[in-house]
């Protein structure tokens, strides 16, 4: 297979003389630009029963009408519009009843001044051109009387009136969803060709880190970015591979890399070498021949050191303490994850809120601090404060968080009553 790579670096960096910052779209828009320029991933075809959540390869189109007949959408009565002659009401014979699923050797005659009983789903065939409720009409016996003349195909699915024949469906890059599969059953797909699972390797780096489960020591603490990042890579579409911790070493860091790209399609980085330390991941990259995407972002919190390519794989280093390292990768790490395995369906937009807060401007960089929902409008918009002793290490308070707030660089002064933008946990 041959990988396409990055070999112009975007930038140089200076790492003693810091080049202007990034701003997040800036960051945003590298990242998803080298996450499109590497090998498209394999594909390959799967049962309909086990598609859900995976990413579609290839456009879906129909190569039958769908529906492929006229049907009845209720119990009722099959009638020819053209026997309601006059004014009404009309009263007619009952020529025999339709069932779901029948054989054509199964159908009544139905001769003109006639009409037939039907079930919801019975194919309607002929001339009959309408379906009238049963709670509409009056039945004695043998006859029907109708009040009431009924518009052309009324209370009936008409062939192909869902899709014709080559009519585009689903779009490549789509995420399947149950809804989805229900269309491809009722295309008669039993197979569909999907995206292979994009690999995903999480590592740690820090000497203080020990694995969840472990007796803490002095001056220890436990990893949680690998398993809150595990539980929120969770998904259909990914295949996780966890690479463990390994200790604030560039010699550790340059054994770990080569292999995590042999494996992977994506490796993500947290702790202390990628979040503080910047020449180890930096020179580190350097030496193995990987391509430089990004290096400083104006984000708080955040900064993430860089984004990388290597070997074909994608490397994202993000700040090792939790918060920082979730609200980077809900603005910056998803999207360029989900490009990288060509998902065409759009992220949720950002939602409107109010501010029940104030907040002095800091030029600069975007902040997306934490908040909570303290109210809801009577026009149903969330009314957002703070979270209270929020910072980025506190787990406490990103557990309790409803999301989070995007202030732009250039924001003025947040008063009470002022319209934000936020995302939703």
């Amino acid at each position: 297979m041959t990988v396409h790579m990055m070999r112009r670096p975007v930038f140089d960096i200076d790492l003693e003389n810091e080049e202007r910052l990034l701003s997040v779209p800036e960051a945003r828009k590298l990242g998803m630009d080298a996450a499109g320029s590497l090998a498209g991933l394999p594909t390959e075809r799967v049962i309909l029963e086990v598609a859900c959540g995976r990413v579609l390869a290839e456009p879906v189109s129909n190569h039958e009408p769908l529906p492929r007949y006229n049907g009845a959408v209720m119990d009722g009565f099959a009638i020819r519009r053209g026997d309601l002659v006059g004014p009404g009401p009309w009263t007619l014979r009952i020529d025999g009843h339709l069932t779901a699923g029948h054989k054509k050797s199964e159908r009544p005659v139905c001769s003109p001044g006639g009409v037939l009983s039907v079930d919801t789903g019975a194919q309607i065939f002929g001339s009959l051109d309408a379906v009238v409720p049963h709670e509409v009409v009056q039945s004695d016996g043998d006859t029907v009387t109708i009040f009431q003349c009924p518009s052309r195909n009324a209370n009936i699915r008409t062939r192909g009136q869902d899709a014709k024949v080559g009519t585009d469906l689903l779009p490549a890059g789509r995420i399947l969803t149950a809804r989805d599969i229900a269309l491809l059953a009722g295309m008669g797909r039993a197979e569909i060709n999907v995206r292979q699972r994009l690999r995903v390797a999480c590592l740690s780096t820090g000497s203080e880190l020990i694995e969840v489960g472990t007796k803490l020591g002095r001056g220890q603490m436990h990893d949680c970015n690998r398993p809150m990042l595990k539980a929120a890579l969770n998904r259909e579409w990914i295949t996780y591979l966890d690479l463990g911790v390994i200790r604030d070493d560039a010699g550790a860091l340059a054994r770990a890399l080569p292999i995590a790209t042999g494996a992977a399609d994506v490796i993500i980085v947290t702790g202390g070498t990628s979040g503080g330390v910047q020449t180890t991941m930096t020179e580190t990259m350097k030496q193995l021949g990987g391509d430089m995407i990004a290096h400083s972002i104006a984000m708080k919190p955040g900064k993430p050191l860089m984004m990388a390519t290597l070997n074909g794989a994608l490397c994202l280093c993000l700040p090792g303490n939790p918060v920082s390292a979730t609200i980077v990768m809900e603005m910056l790490g998803w999207e360029i994850l989900r490009r990288r395995a060509a998902i065409s369906d759009r992220m949720p937009v950002p939602e409107r809120a109010v501010a029940q807060f104030k907040m002095v401007g800091r030029p600069g960089r975007a902040e997306f601090p934490l908040v909570t929902i303290k109210d809801v409008g009577p026009d149903g918009i969330p009314e957002l404060v703070l979270s209270p002793g929020a910072n980025s290490g506190n787990l406490r308070r990103l557990a309790e968080a409803d999301g989070f707030v995007h202030i732009d660089p250039d924001h003025d002064d947040i008063e009470r009553g002022s319209p934000l933008v936020w995302t939703r946990f």
